[in-house]
């Protein structure tokens, strides 16, 4: 009851920050293949043969993941520490 209302406050707040914006339109730069991304996107894969971007990738997602598993393994152990006679200091 008390987390619907916070959700509810927060999207209407959200709602109402969001409506002192003008509504916008995708720039054409972004939107248009042949633009300036679609360049450099074509400019990443012609590297190809000389830049492993699988290899680039995995050595990106490496350190967020081992973050969010230590995130995670913190919050087990917190967890766990509120119980009797298991982790805690009953």
């Amino acid at each position: 009851m008390i987390i619907e209302w916070i959700v509810k406050v927060a999207t209407g707040l959200w709602a109402g920050i969001s409506d002192l914006f003008p509504d916008w339109d995708l720039p054409p730069e972004l939107s248009d293949p042949n633009g300036a991304l679609g360049s450099i996107m074509a400019f990443g894969r012609g590297m190809e043969p000389f830049v492993n971007w699988t290899l680039i990738g995995v050595l990106a997602a490496i350190p967020p993941t081992l973050w969010l598993v230590g995130i995670a393994w913190r919050a087990i152990r917190m967890a766990l520490s509120h119980i009797p006679f298991f982790g805690g200091q009953g």
